[in-house]
Order: structure tokens, then C-alpha cells, then sequence
């Protein structure tokens, strides 16, 4: 997988990042930013995409590894 430079991500989504790699949901990761489940699933899919995941797993073994 891909590797870009973190600095490539926004503020809000290194921490949609964090909490994914937590392996919150949606909800959860929407309750815990004050921000609406299509923000949360809208972020969670540019993170995806930006990192070159398949997965939200994928996602959370780029904190890990990183």
C-alpha cells in the first residue's frame, strides 16, 4: 500500500484516521467529532482513497505500521 506523507492528510482527517484504527464505526467516530455519519463515511473515504486502502483494517494497519 501506498505510503503518502501524513502531512497529506487535513487536521480532522488524521483524526477520523485514529479513531478508524481504534476500530470505532461510523457513529462513533461521528458522535466523538460532533460531525454528521455522512461527514464521518465522507472523510473515511477520502482516507481510503489518499492511502491506497481497500479497508478500513488497511486504514488501521497504516497507523500501526506507521
Amino acid at each position: 500500500m501506498p505510503s503518502p506523507d501524513e502531512a497529506d492528510l487535513t487536521p480532522r482527517e488524521a483524526e477520523v484516521l485514529r479513531l478508524v484504527a481504534t476500530g470505532v464505526g461510523n457513529r462513533e467516530i461521528a458522535d466523538g467529532l460532533g460531525i454528521s455519519v455522512n461527514t464521518a463515511k465522507y472523510h473515511v473515504a477520502n482516507l481510503l482513497r489518499k492511502l491506497g486502502a481497500r479497508t478500513r483494517a488497511e486504514l488501521a494497519a497504516h497507523v500501526h505500521a506507521g
